[in-house]
C-alpha cells in the first residue's frame, strides 16, 4: 500500500523534560510548520483534501478529485502546496493543531496553572475527537499503521512540536510543585491522549461492555481519568513494590 511517508507514516516522538518554551507532482515536497492559512481557495483545498484523505486513504485519493471537490483546478492545488505529499503533510497539520488548541500559553498567562490547563486540554481534546471523527480517524490511521521509520519521519516532519507542548505542560506542572517529579512528563501526556483516544474508537462499543455512567458520559470520563491519573492510583503511595517491582519491607 502506498504510503506518504517514507512510503507508509507515524506517532509523535516526546521530548525527555522539554523546557517549555509517492508524488503526483515533479515538485519537492516540503512540511509545512502549520498548515497553511491563507485564502478561501486554500482552505477549501484543506477540506476537500481532509475529506477525500480521511475517506480513501492517501493512495487512493486523487488530486484531481480533491480539485473537483474543492472546485478549483489541478494547477491550483499544487501552486498552494506544491504536490500531493505537501497536501496531505498540511493536512495532518491542520488536524493536529485542532487537537492542541484547547492548550493555552506557558506560565500561566491566563490566570490558570499548568494542571488546570492539562484538566482543560484533556476535556477539549476528547471533545475534539467526537466533534470531528473524520480527521480524528486519518490521524489515528496513520499512527497504527506506521512501522519505526515511517513512525520517526512523521514525528520529525508533523507531530513532534504538538506532543512537546502537552509534554512540556506536564513538565511545568512538575516544575510548579503540583505534580511529583518521578516520573517522566511524556509518561502522563501518553496515557492521556492514549485513553481519551481509545475512549473515541470504542464509544458505540463500550456502553455495551459497562453500566458505567462514563461509558456514556465523554465528559464524565475525562473527569474521572484525569483525577485517576492525577492521583497516581496507587493505594500506597508511599510504597513502589505492590507491582512487584521493589522490596516489600
Amino acid at each position: 500500500m502506498d504510503r506518504p511517508i517514507g512510503q507508509r507514516s507515524v506517532p509523535c516522538r516526546a521530548s525527555r523534560r522539554p523546557d517549555p518554551s509517492a508524488q503526483d507532482s515533479p515538485m519537492q515536497a516540503t512540511a509545512p510548520s502549520q498548515p497553511p492559512a491563507g485564502t478561501l481557495a486554500e482552505q477549501s483545498i484543506l477540506d476537500a483534501a481532509e475529506q477525500l484523505f480521511s475517506e480513501k486513504g492517501f493512495a487512493a485519493a486523487s488530486i484531481n478529485g480533491i480539485a473537483r471537490l474543492a472546485a478549483v483546478s489541478k494547477a491550483n492545488v499544487f501552486h498552494h502546496f506544491g504536490s500531493k505529499k505537501g497536501l496531505y503533510l498540511a493536512v495532518l497539520h491542520r488536524v493536529c493543531g485542532r487537537t492542541t488548541a484547547g492548550l493555552s500559553p506557558a506560565g500561566g498567562s491566563d490566570g490558570r496553572n499548568a494542571v488546570q490547563r492539562l484538566a482543560y486540554f484533556a476535556a477539549s481534546h476528547l471533545q475534539g475527537l467526537i466533534d470531528n471523527p473524520r480527521a480524528a480517524r486519518l490521524i489515528l490511521r496513520e499512527v497504527t499503521e506506521a512501522d519505526a521509520t515511517e513512525g520517526r519521519e512523521l514525528a520529525e516532519q508533523v507531530l513532534t512540536g504538538y506532543s512537546d507542548r502537552i509534554v512540556g505542560l506536564v513538565a511545568e506542572g512538575q516544575r510548579e510543585g503540583l505534580l511529583r517529579d518521578d516520573f517522566e512528563p511524556a509518561l502522563l501526556a501518553h496515557l492521556l491522549v492514549g485513553a481519551n483516544n481509545f475512549y473515541f474508537q470504542t464509544r458505540s462499543v463500550m456502553p455495551h461492555l459497562t453500566d458505567a455512567g462514563f461509558a456514556r458520559d465523554p465528559d464524565q470520563f475525562v473527569r474521572e481519568l484525569f483525577r485517576l491519573l492525577l492521583t497516581g492510583a496507587r493505594a500506597d503511595p508511599v510504597r513502589d513494590d505492590v507491582t512487584g517491582d521493589g522490596d516489600t519491607p
